[in-house]
């Protein structure tokens, strides 16, 4: 009972935009990348955090599998919305052939910072 998780690291360790830092060769040093989701209500969301301690992950990107997307329900929309809960503001969205590709584009991510995601 209650929230169920999915890691997303896995899935862009080799892209340059999953929060690759310091010029590293693999993406994700320091960033978390997660869904979770509420079977009993429908929420999901999508949560990031920097553990960085001084490095901005500039223009972070977030690869979706499209495992995941059936897992979130939303196998069969064309279109997800992402609306910005903590870390700044806004709705996106991201059209579902996109997201397991390009990924989401989630923007900059502070030191020590955190952007959720309600998926809708």
């Amino acid at each position: 009972r209650g929230w169920e998780f999915d890691g997303l690291n896995h899935e862009d360790r080799g892209g340059p935009a999953g929060g690759r830092g310091g010029g590293g060769a693999c993406s994700g040093r320091g960033l978390l990348a997660c869904l979770r989701r509420d079977p009993a209500s429908g929420q999901s969301l999508l949560c990031l955090a920097n553990f960085h301690p001084t490095e901005t992950l500039a223009d972070v990107r977030v690869v979706i599998p499209e495992h995941a997307l059936a897992w979130l329900g939303a196998a069969d929309a064309r279109v997800l919305r992402f609306s910005a809960r903590l870390g700044g503001g806004g709705t996106y969205s991201a059209s579902l052939g996109e997201l397991p590709v390009m990924g989401f584009p989630a923007g900059d991510v502070e030191p020590f910072g955190v952007r959720f995601f309600v998926l809708g």
